[in-house]
């Protein structure tokens, strides 16, 4: 599954310590459009690692560990960094920047 719409979330209102209502829609309502808002409401998360061994020559209990699901973990981190994209900039950066005080 891959990202759809456009990126652009310039359309939004930043979050401006008093907008709150307004702010939230459309952020809800752009996040829900990239499918990343499962992201960040904590109903999607990035899976856990499941290897499978590759045994060597016969040996059972000897071989190599493969990652079975790199493409959903590798999917799901990039979500996760587009989430946090649309959220930061769609914060006034002086109240981005209280955060750090």
């Amino acid at each position: 599954m891959t990202c759809s719409g456009s990126k652009d979330v310039s359309h939004i209102m930043k979050f401006n310590g008093t907008n709150f209502p307004l702010w939230k829609l459309g952020l809800f309502v752009s996040l829900e459009e990239l499918e990343v808002l499962s992201i960040v409401d904590g109903t999607s998360r990035i899976p856990d690692e499941v290897f499978r061994l590759i045994p060597h020559n016969n040996d059972q209990e000897a071989g190599d560990l493969e990652l079975t699901n790199a493409t959903e973990i590798n999917l799901c981190k990039k979500k996760d960094v587009l989430a946090r994209r649309i959220l930061l900039s769609t914060i006034d950066p002086n109240l981005q920047n209280r955060a750090n005080q």
